[in-house]
């Protein structure tokens, strides 16, 4: 896997995990992406550090007690139905469209949260241009643009592709996006710092300083599942 929470209430967990801090991060907030090493520890401050390994080398992370975890594990993308909030990684194929790297279908409860699109850092085969997108499926129809990743609410689906309309500060719109069924399809549940065992795979937000890796927020993936985001 490239470089690139104590758990509360699943509602708030999620709420934080995919507004301000994960959908639409500040510039000195960044994504690690790898497999556990060591698990946590406690320190003396009552942080807990552990460590994780990326293709740069290895980094300690420390999990402040108010930062919770959350676990990810695999869903049917037969889930998905109009009224479903949806988070959707995508770049562009050769003809434009936008194809989802990945799907991850949330709790009705965080229907809403964090809608807009803006950049995203997927490990990218398009030159860079993953964005997330938060926003609310409005039809079946798969269309074009740069990759994003799409969060929202759906109204109609089908096999080949959902479109979801945003609603943001920033201004709004709509993105199609074609659904692969190759890719993972994915949902969050409460997870906690007993999650982080070595050889787990982690998606860390958080800011970086000279010598640690200070987390925000830390997902995880169940049994062996590489978070897709």
């Amino acid at each position: 896997m490239k470089s690139s929470f104590r758990f509360a209430p699943l509602v708030l967990l999620l709420v934080s995990v995919c507004s301000p801090s994960f959908a639409a991060p500040p510039a000195a907030l960044q994504h690690l992406r790898g497999t556990v090493t060591a698990p946590p520890i406690p320190t003396t401050n009552g942080d807990q550090t552990f460590t994780i390994s990326l293709s740069t080398g290895v980094v300690k992370v420390i999990v402040p007690a108010k930062v919770g975890v959350a676990e990810l594990i695999p869903i049917s993308k037969s889930t998905i139905k109009p009224g479903s909030f949806l988070g959707i990684a995508s770049e562009p194929d050769s003809s434009g469209r936008q194809v989802a790297r990945e799907v991850v279908v949330f709790p009705a409860a965080a229907r809403g949260t964090g809608e807009g699109s803006y950049p995203w850092d997927l490990p990218s085969k398009s030159g860079g241009h993953s964005r997330m997108t938060n926003g609310t499926v409005t039809s079946s129809s798969a269309g074009a643009g740069h990759s994003k990743m799409t969060n929202g609410t759906v109204s109609a689906s089908s096999v080949t592709g959902v479109t979801l309309t945003y609603h943001a500060a920033s201004g709004s719109g709509t993105q199609s996006i074609v659904l692969p069924d190759t890719i993972p399809y994915v949902t969050f549940l409460p997870g906690s710092l007993k999650d982080l065992i070595v050889g787990a795979h982690v998606f860390v937000i958080g800011i970086k300083n000279s010598t640690n890796f200070n987390a925000v927020r830390v997902l995880v993936g169940k049994n062996g599942l590489v978070p897709p985001m």
